[in-house]
């Protein structure tokens, strides 16, 4: 409803905001909303729990990684798709070629560089 940051609110104010987005979404489309994205791609274990007992089966992060057949429906990664590109980088970057960032962010969590521009 308000894109706040899921894991940093209240147990009430959670349900509220999953309940009312999900709500508000479903009567502009006319179908129901299953998969929610989660603002700033910031979640946790409860906010997922919530998600899932308001109705939510698919949920996306803002991690980028590869998804497999073993990855949680409501944690899964994501990574950057442009229109311009053509079907060999499309079918690379699935593939995680183009992954560039998870190995950057291992780096940094490894090296501790940069954890000011993060945290």
């Amino acid at each position: 409803m308000t894109h706040r940051s899921l894991n940093s609110i209240k147990d009430v104010e959670l349900k509220n905001e999953l309940v009312g987005s999900k709500i508000f979404l479903e009567d502009v489309i006319g179908k129901e909303v299953i998969s929610i994205s989660y603002p700033s791609g910031e979640y946790d274990n409860k906010v997922i729990q919530c998600a899932k007992d308001v109705g939510y089966i698919i949920g996306g992060t803002s991690k980028f990684d590869i998804n497999n057949k073993i990855k949680d429906l409501m944690a899964l990664s994501r990574s950057v798709i442009l229109r311009n590109d053509d079907e060999k980088i499309f079918l690379q970057k699935i593939y995680g070629a183009w992954d560039w960032y998870r190995i950057w962010d291992t780096y940094r969590k490894i090296t501790n560089i940069g954890s000011s521009i993060y945290n």
